[in-house]
């Protein structure tokens, strides 16, 4: 299951629901642009830039309300607690194996 957020508040979403989610393409993103509007929307640009040296390709944006901002933000530090658990520790067993200086 996943989750979804409507109205600020994050709830499971059902089987048909996932499937919907799934409907439509996904692109890669690896440059994002968070902005807060003068009219306390938060607005998100999604780009691909595939080198260092490249120009930012712009892919998509997405306008949140404040509320939904907040919600989308628990919701995110929610999903990525474990993974961001799993990253730090691989880091530190890597860096605990590097020889000293």
């Amino acid at each position: 299951m996943a989750d979804e957020i409507n109205a600020g508040e994050s709830t499971q979403v059902s089987d048909r629901e996932m499937d919907i989610s799934f409907s439509g393409p996904a692109i890669a993103c690896n440059r994002f642009f968070a902005t807060l509007t003068p009219g306390g929307a938060m607005r998100i640009a999604f780009a691909e830039q595939r080198s260092p040296d490249a120009e930012p390709v712009f892919r998509s944006a997405i306008i949140f309300s404040m509320q939904d901002a907040i919600a989308f933000r628990n919701l995110l530090i929610r999903l990525l607690k474990e993974p961001e658990a799993a990253i730090e520790e691989a880091m530190s067993a890597q860096e605990a194996q590097k020889p000293d200086g």
